[in-house]
């Protein structure tokens, strides 16, 4: 993926990239792309920035597509154009560019998986809080998730994401032993990746 300048970007439309607007917290990047690659974590730290709507398009005067390229890690910038885009959204550069450190990592990573296996995910953090004797509604609240939206995703319909921090709260509710990775497809009862 070749770098382009910000003026470059903003003097042509994109005709190659597609770009839809997602409402996710992080970017779920393609299949095999490096999320230590530049694209990527500018993608998540515009997410963490909260600058994926109105202040990322701002920035780029007005030009959605690039807006939404950008923060789906599908479109790579110069260096230059990193800072470029970090004064035009009043930040320092090294807030775009900085890599992740080991929580960002570990929670994007999570992410991004129960992303990718919604129904196992699902299935699996709901056999296990009824398990515990809790309700769907109390298991709602426990995650802090809104009851409809939880019975939705259970069913598959408009399914939301698993997070990392639902992971957790859930565990510590029912007894704190699992590791959050339980919940994700191929691991053992307490969380840990079985030897290849």
């Amino acid at each position: 993926m070749q770098p382009v300048s910000l003026t470059f970007c903003i003097s042509h439309m994109l005709s190659t990239t597609k770009a839809y607007p997602l409402p996710y917290k992080w970017p779920l990047l393609e299949d095999n792309q490096d999320p230590s690659s530049p694209e990527a974590r500018l993608a998540f730290h515009l997410h963490r920035l909260n600058l994926t709507g109105a202040p990322l398009r701002s920035a780029l005067h007005g030009k959605s597509r690039i807006s939404t390229a950008l923060t789906q890690a599908r479109m790579s910038i110069s260096v230059r154009a990193m800072a470029e885009l970090a004064v035009s959204l009043n930040i320092p550069a090294y807030e775009l560019t900085r890599e992740l450190t080991e929580q960002e990592s570990g929670e994007w990573e999570f992410y991004r998986n129960s992303a990718q296996n919604r129904f196992h995910v699902w299935t699996t953090a709901s056999a296990h809080w009824r398990d515990h004797g809790l309700s769907d509604r109390e298991a709602a609240n426990i995650i802090g998730m809104d009851h409809a939206d939880v019975m939705r995703s259970m069913t598959g319909k408009r399914t939301k994401i698993f997070s990392l921090v639902h992971a957790h709260r859930l565990s510590a509710a029912t007894g704190g032993q699992l590791h959050p990775d339980f919940f994700l497809p191929n691991t053992d009862p307490f969380g840990s990746k079985p030897e290849r």
